[in-house]
């Protein structure tokens, strides 16, 4: 009996995970210009954290090139994208210049994943050891065609 709970156990599991991948099946490629809103947080160490919402705009080239600007906080962005692990995402290796807030001058990773309602989510975290910069450092939107 311990068998057959463990089978349908199995079954499910396996049910579950074709539905979840399905799900995406339809989703965009995340290649073309993308815009959205876009939460900028900065945590320095034993400090108050810093917030900016700002639009930005990506353009994820069909050759892996990736370039950006928010005008709002001044960033202009440049880098390269790979593929992730489903057609769907993108990971991205960027580096931010020219920001009027000096901290979110730096290289950083992350990825953009395009959902099955249109949409595509930019989420970048990273933590810089070096002072000035010393924190934690989050970037996160939502982001239409």
């Amino acid at each position: 009996m311990a068998n057959k709970g463990n089978a349908m156990a199995k079954f499910l599991v396996l049910l579950l995970a074709v539905f979840s991948l399905n799900s995406y099946a339809d989703a965009p490629t995340p290649n073309g210009l993308w815009h959205g809103m876009t939460q900028f947080i900065f945590t320095p160490y034993q400090a108050p954290a810093e917030q900016a919402v700002a639009n930005l705009v990506l353009d994820l080239g069909a050759d892996f090139k990736v370039t950006g600007i928010s005008q709002e906080l001044g960033c202009r962005i440049l880098g390269i994208a790979s593929p992730g692990i489903a057609k769907h995402i993108l990971k991205l290796d960027l580096t931010f210049s020219g920001c009027r807030n000096s901290h979110y001058n730096q290289r950083v990773q992350g990825h953009i994943a395009g959902r099955d309602d249109g949409a595509a989510t930019l989420s970048l975290q990273w933590i810089s050891v070096t002072p000035p910069l010393r924190g934690n450092y989050t970037l996160e939107g939502t982001f239409r065609r």
